[in-house]
């Protein structure tokens, strides 16, 4: 993955904005021939405030695909399909690959329920 400003990932428009975003990053090994071949796999999950490309309704919680780089000086992420805006405030979380699951479970509980009263505020 690219940690580093890209021309191409500043050039290309937003295909959405994410609030209360977490990029979650895990270690997975790569090959089984060669058990030290590891890399660190991110994705990023979070409250998708707009979709240009309208795939999902407003103030939904999402969850992205592999993050190919990401421009935390201009707070944007790249996956293979599409380019976000990351508002606000987030965190970044690593975690060994057995505790995956648990911690994208909290991660998910907790953003659904920032997406659920984002939505019931904006249309009250």
């Amino acid at each position: 993955m690219n940690r580093h400003p890209d021309n191409v990932l500043n050039a290309e428009p937003f295909s959405g904005v994410f609030m209360h975003w977490t990029l979650l990053s895990y270690v997975n090994h790569q090959s089984k021939v060669d058990p030290q071949s590891l890399s660190i796999e991110t994705i990023c999950m979070g409250v998708l405030l707009s979709d240009t490309q309208e795939r999902f309704a407003n103030c939904r919680p999402i969850r992205t695909s592999l993050i190919h780089s990401f421009d935390l000086l201009n707070m944007s992420i790249k996956t293979q399909n599409s380019k976000y805006q990351l508002c606000g405030p987030g965190s970044f979380q690593t975690v060994p690959i057995h505790q995956l699951d648990t911690r994208y479970q909290r991660i998910r509980k907790s953003i659904s329920s920032v997406a659920k009263t984002m939505r019931e505020n904006r249309f009250h």
